[in-house]
């Protein structure tokens, strides 16, 4: 709990949001530098348009999302297929720039598409070196002190058993003097009492 409370880290949030008119075979391509550890969030919201007015007829269209790594000769990190409403997340491996492209493929060639688009790139912000040092000094004191608290804890336990363990032992001593006590009492009583009554029958046979 305490390295949970004491270790802090924060996502930065970066949010844009565009659109693009894409006719049959249009490529649109965006550009981001991403640090390993990005994670870029991408949501699409798709509709069919003519001259820039929504076309409520059904018409066939494929759009597809890819995501090259441009400092690693344009490798293909990701490839996928978005629907009418979809979103595409990715988590960045390499460092560098990253290109984000549509690429359209519409049955009726005299339409286009709108695609909203919506991106979220959120990177862990990890604290400063010194900011890290003194919280892991300050968890070191506390850590500390929560063993000299339960070190004194333990010894103020072991010094009221001991107590308690003496106690017990008086009571008892003082239980065991006073029955032998009282039980001399008794025979010293009963002795005299024997005494007197040898004495008294001596004295009367013997006047």
């Amino acid at each position: 709990m305490l390295h949970t409370a004491l270790t802090t880290a924060f996502f930065i949030c970066h949010v844009f949001g565009l659109h693009v008119y894409m006719g049959n075979g249009d490529v649109r391509c965006f550009y981001e530098n991403l640090v390993p550890g990005s994670l870029l969030k991408a949501k699409f919201q798709t509709a069919i348009v003519i001259d820039e007015m929504d076309f409520n007829q059904q018409v066939d269209f494929n759009l597809t999302a890819l995501i090259s790594e441009t400092f690693d000769n344009d490798h293909i990190a990701l490839r996928q297929q978005v629907g009418p409403e979809g979103e595409t997340v990715f988590t960045a491996l390499g460092n560098g720039e990253h290109r984000i492209c549509l690429k359209s493929a519409i049955s009726e060639p005299h339409v286009m598409l709108r695609v909203q688009l919506a991106f979220e790139i959120s990177r862990l912000q990890l604290p400063d070196l010194d900011i890290t040092q003194k919280a892991k000094s300050a968890r070191d004191r506390i850590e500390r002190l929560v063993a000299r608290m339960e070190t004194l804890r333990n010894e103020q336990r072991a010094t009221k058993a001991r107590e308690k363990a003496a106690s017990k032992l008086s009571e008892f001593v003082h239980s065991r003097v006073l029955f032998w006590s009282l039980f001399q009492v008794l025979v010293l009583i009963t002795s005299c009492t024997i005494q007197l009554r040898a004495l008294k029958c001596f004295l009367q046979h013997h006047p």
